[in-house]
């Protein structure tokens, strides 16, 4: 139809394009591993019997991150001695990667195909219950569950109130990472029951982008804040 004539008109100058630069997306790997379409990729030798014999258990982590691509090749991996022995771990409330495929039907797709035990893990090692209680509140108008809400709680300790910062614009954000650190450097806090000085590296900043990670570096350098900043790579931005 029109619609998928478009699709194949657009699509068409990325595959001509990676065919010249000899370059493969994420989706690339997926597809050329589940049909077996280029022998340097191939990896269904797992259906050999040398394979099948190593694999006992499959543990797949961070399950809402899969899409159905993943999920067919987890089901080959799943066979031999692996059979009916596939662990995933995942929270259908952290599903943010729609846009590369990811849906949260598949923890439905998963149940319907193993008839898995399920185990619910509640309780919240890392925050405050501030920070626990409105993420329940949130997630209980807009979650992908449509039966019942499992919340998280935790036994932490109580923490500051949530705050939430407006800024007109990158100037007077980084103001404002430059007031914080610079009223909280040389007190004290309270660190698994020992008193601790707060130093540069107690802070930490998240980013969304590689480019505005790279911007808050410079800007806090400027301000004579020292910077220790982590970045990502790419395997599917590589030449092969």
């Amino acid at each position: 139809d029109k619609k998928t004539k478009s699709w194949k008109e657009i699509a068409k100058p990325s595959w001509e394009k990676k065919v010249i630069h000899n370059v493969k997306d994420f989706d690339d790997f997926l597809l050329d591993t589940l049909h077996e379409t280029d022998s340097e990729f191939r990896l269904m030798l797992y259906r050999d019997k040398k394979y099948k014999s190593k694999l006992k258990h499959i543990i797949i982590d961070e399950f809402q991150d899969n899409n159905y691509l993943q999920f067919e090749l987890a089901k080959i991996l799943a066979t031999g001695k692996a059979e009916n022995h596939i662990t995933v771990v995942g929270d259908i409330n952290q599903t943010i990667y729609t846009f590369q495929g990811a849906n949260p039907e598949i923890f439905n797709e998963f149940k319907d195909h193993y008839k898995p035990k399920e185990i619910h893990l509640k309780y919240n090692y890392r925050s405050t219950p501030q920070i626990v209680e409105l993420a329940n509140k949130l997630l209980k108008k807009d979650s992908y569950l449509d039966e019942t809400h499992y919340e998280s709680i935790t036994k932490n300790d109580s923490g500051k109130k949530i705050q939430i910062n407006e800024f007109c614009n990158t100037e007077d954000e980084y103001d404002f990472f430059q007031e914080v650190i610079f009223d909280k450097i040389g007190k004290e806090f309270q660190r698994r029951g020992k008193k601790e000085e707060i130093t540069f590296g107690n802070f930490v900043i998240l980013a969304r982008t590689n480019a505005i990670r790279l911007q808050i570096r410079k800007a806090l350098i400027k301000r004579g804040i020292p910077v220790r900043s982590k970045t990502f790579h790419r395997l599917e931005g590589k030449p092969i």
